[in-house]
């Protein structure tokens, strides 16, 4: 599978088997998956955190991994069996998972692709839409307990028959705020918002740039609300404010 988007190639997804930091293996613990309006399908990393692990309890775990639940115990025991998922030897094979990835179920000569640019979580699943001047818009949900819905919107047009290589990885992702009132605000997580310095980073620590302007924390949001006001239906996207 291919990386793309922002963050492909960065220093955090190298591996010895991937020293350019763009080819995946495989995809993990996939949950819901949405169709695109061009036939693709968005099928969601979740809870990919279970299968890394460390063969030893003592090593020191890579900066940020906490915030994604990922310890020296993995759920599966993987690591004992394939040193791929062993944090000890490689420790940043999991920054490669948590993302959602397009595939073609009717193109079986296409590579799927995670797309990095809609942020790293663990997805619950992906909702479409196009706003009033046909940008292609993606709302993702992190299904934990205190994290973040998201809107991805696409920096290019999306036109029937068109070219829509680069509308999932060349746009703008946004965390949702609410506010008392019911209304919310989707702000931009750019380097200059979130503090992370780099583009690439805020699409691999994506929970922590959240954090860091301040976006609403939810209860799980696994379900989407696509209307004008962000948060208009209460029982779809409850805040835990």
């Amino acid at each position: 599978m291919t990386l793309t988007g922002p963050a492909a190639g960065h220093a955090l997804l190298q591996t010895t088997a991937d020293v350019a930091c763009t080819t995946v293996l495989d995809t993990l613990n996939n949950c819901g998956a949405g169709k695109t309006l061009w036939g693709s399908y968005l099928t969601c990393e979740e809870d990919f955190n279970s299968y890394f692990g460390a063969t030893d309890a003592t090593t020191t775990l890579p900066d940020g991994f906490d915030r994604y639940s990922i310890g020296t115990e993995s759920r599966y025991a993987y690591e004992e069996y394939d040193p791929r998922f062993g944090i000890t030897s490689k420790p940043n094979e999991a920054n490669r998972f948590g993302y959602i990835v397009e595939v073609d179920p009717a193109n079986p000569d296409s590579t799927p692709m995670k797309q990095m640019a809609l942020g790293r979580f663990k997805h619950e699943n992906a909702a479409m839409t196009l706003t009033a001047d046909n940008r292609f818009v993606v709302y993702p949900g992190d299904d934990e307990h205190g994290e973040f819905l998201y809107r991805y919107v696409s920096k290019g047009i999306y036109a029937e028959s068109g070219d829509t290589s680069t509308l999932l990885d060349d746009g703008t992702l946004y965390a949702a705020q609410s506010a008392a009132d019911r209304t919310g605000a989707s702000l931009p997580l750019t380097p200059e918002t979130t503090g992370m310095n780099e583009l690439a980073m805020d699409g691999i620590h994506t929970r922590q740039a959240a954090s860091a302007i301040g976006a609403t924390t939810m209860d799980r949001p696994v379900c989407f609300c696509i209307q004008r006001r962000l948060f208009a239906s209460s029982h779809v996207c409850r805040s835990r404010n």
